[in-house]
């Protein structure tokens, strides 16, 4: 189903993407700072903008709203509803990375690790969580996931789903 805009000239409701008539994607200052406050110290910087987590972490305070969230949720804002996303927050360079094991000369003794530049990863990550949390929430509190939905949902693996069909097993016979 195609994806339109219908924020443009709404009351009330910022010029923001839908995704259908039920879903409003808005992304605010609050939902950036929220995001940016749990970025991992200690990782790689983008390989083409050169910019590291730690600079965006803590231009702020931890968890509270600064000049960088508003202009941060005005651009990835203006980015979803233009639709195009910058070439280098989609690129991304995979490097070898030594295991520290065996001998350095082996390719195999190597792993391989992707570097994506910071700003898409942060957009990622907010996007993913609003997104999550509308799915588990809903409309009026009414989930969109039915309780047997597994899958790439907070404390509802594989082991608790492999339990449930188990039990329902034992249950039968």
């Amino acid at each position: 189903h195609e994806l339109r805009n219908y924020g443009m000239g709404r009351p009330n409701v910022p010029n923001c993407y839908y995704t259908d008539k039920r879903f409003v994607l808005v992304i605010n200052a609050e939902k950036v700072a929220e995001c940016r406050s749990i970025i991992q110290n200690g990782k790689a910087c983008g390989p083409t903008d050169g910019l590291h987590g730690e600079l965006l972490k803590y231009a702020g305070q931890s968890h509270k709203v600064c000049k960088l969230d508003t202009a941060l949720a005005q651009l990835w804002t203006r980015v979803i509803n233009e639709r195009s996303v910058p070439l280098y927050w989609r690129d991304g360079a995979v490097a070898q990375l030594y295991k520290r094991a065996g001998c350095v000369g082996m390719p195999t003794h190597y792993r391989g690790i992707a570097l994506f530049s910071v700003h898409g990863k942060l957009m990622s990550k907010t996007l993913d969580r609003t997104i999550s949390r509308y799915m588990h929430t809903g409309n009026n509190g009414q989930p969109l996931l039915h309780p047997s939905q597994g899958g790439f949902c907070p404390g509802r693996g594989c082991p608790m789903l492999i339990y449930a069909a188990q039990a329902m097993i034992l249950f039968i016979q």
